[in-house]
């Protein structure tokens, strides 16, 4: 059996960054996914200045490239705008490899199937011992499923999910653009033109609702298509959602024999920045 004083499950930017954070501070840790690295992860990839500030890098630092965005432009019903902000955006294919890398932690590819407690800690899959036990696993955590879910379960009425789509593209529209409520439209979409020539687009909303955005997009479809001034506009509008991606962190009441942490996504709590996520460790041992 492996012993690790810390096993995180999950290999995304939550599970990397607190990894990272283990690792400065001489705490032996293992990270544990059921996909290789890199993977594929359409996702918008939003990032803040705060994550770089909090991570400890610079755009010049990270070498697959990012996309700097000082302004969003938006449409809300019939009311468009410009939003000043700064904001990076990379993809995440490339931003989690390089992230769990950069972790210095040893990973392992493994689909966790079971976990059971002990006194003093968990043993995972009869394969994995540890002491203290980290789920960065996003919606279908296997720590959330086998922890927390009763102490804490989530409504559908609060999932949100999407339809997301990422390619290579030659762009000309270099502005990031969000769309709400647009068209009959009950949810949200988005274009984020990204480095080295792609594009990320998607649409989506609340899950029980979502039914009817897939209806609303194969009826106005084609009038996007037609009435369309660009590519942004009509990609954005035929797949894409979600809010900006940062990860939030959920810290359960815990007891001197209840360790875990369970590092969600924007789908389940409250937002809170990437900062807390490499913060989390200070709290761990």
């Amino acid at each position: 059996m492996i012993q690790t004083e810390v096993l995180i499950i999950g290999g995304g930017p939550a599970g990397s960054a607190c990894a990272w954070r283990l690792k400065q501070a001489n705490v032996d840790c293992i990270i544990l996914d059921q996909h290789t690295f890199p993977r594929s992860k359409p996702c918008a990839g939003w990032i803040t200045p705060d994550v770089l500030k909090d991570l400890s890098f610079t755009p010049k630092d990270y070498q697959y490239g990012l996309t700097t965005f000082h302004s969003f432009q938006v449409s809300l019903r019939c009311l468009s705008f410009k939003l000043p902000t700064l904001q990076y955006a990379v993809r995440r294919c490339e931003f989690d490899y390089w992230m769990l890398r950069r972790s210095g932690a040893a990973f392992q590819q493994h689909k966790v199937k079971s976990i059971e407690r002990f006194t003093d800690g968990y043993v995972v899959d009869s394969m994995f011992s540890t002491r203290y036990l980290v789920g960065a696993g996003g919606t279908y955590c296997p720590v959330y499923r086998s922890i927390f879910k009763t102490i804490s379960p989530k409504s559908r009425q609060s999932l949100i999910v999407a339809q997301v789509e990422e390619f290579p593209y030659a762009y000309t529209d270099e502005r990031c653009r969000l769309w709400f409520f647009e068209d009959r439209l009950p949810g949200y979409s988005w274009y984020v033109p990204k480095a080295n020539g792609y594009v990320n687009v998607g649409v989506g909303g609340k899950a029980e609702r979502f039914n009817s955005i897939m209806t609303a997009l194969r009826t106005i479809g084609t009038v996007w298509l037609k009435s369309s001034t660009g590519w942004g506009w009509c990609a954005g509008m035929i797949i894409g959602l979600k809010r900006i991606p940062t990860t939030f962190v959920k810290t359960f009441q815990k007891s001197a024999r209840e360790t875990p942490f369970w590092l969600a996504t924007q789908r389940d709590w409250p937002p809170l920045t990437w900062a807390k996520a490499s913060a989390l460790p200070s709290r761990v041992g």
